[in-house]
């Protein structure tokens, strides 16, 4: 269920959190194009790229059909999936990227960001959930 009509599902912000993450792990900083990633979940849709461009289509089908332990599940292991695979990536932090997001194109920018941006999108959920009325864990 999508909160608004301008705001996107709990269920697609995880779907863009684990999308990003994985494309700026994976893709950019270790160079795989999406076919190469070695994972496939159904968190993955090359729409939920842009948050805007969520909201010019429906909810996926394969987002209704997950409930909230799978979501949670399936994110979790898209994120140790690309923990390990970065794990060994051993270059110096100020190592230039030929693309990279953060102010600046370096390995550290572009974890920095990645940081951010999974943190902003996480404080997007609380939030959502808030205005739903749902008491959350820190609320206790």
């Amino acid at each position: 269920m999508r909160p608004g009509p301008n705001a996107i599902a709990i269920s697609e912000i995880i779907s863009h959190i684990a999308y990003c993450e994985a494309l700026a792990i994976l893709g950019i900083l270790l160079g795989r194009p999406k076919g190469e990633w070695g994972l496939e979940s159904p968190l993955f849709d090359d729409r939920n790229w842009y948050p805007p461009q969520i909201l010019t289509q429906p909810i996926r089908s394969a987002l209704l059909t997950l409930s909230v332990p799978q979501l949670i599940a399936e994110w979790d292991r898209v994120h140790r999936f690309v923990l390990a695979a970065v794990r060994d990536y051993d270059v110096s932090s100020d190592t230039r990227l030929e693309k990279a997001w953060g102010i600046a194109p370096t390995v550290r920018s572009h974890l920095s960001y990645v940081g951010y941006h999974v943190a902003y999108h996480v404080g997007q959920i609380y939030l959502t959930r808030h205005v739903l009325g749902e008491a959350t864990p820190e609320q206790a």
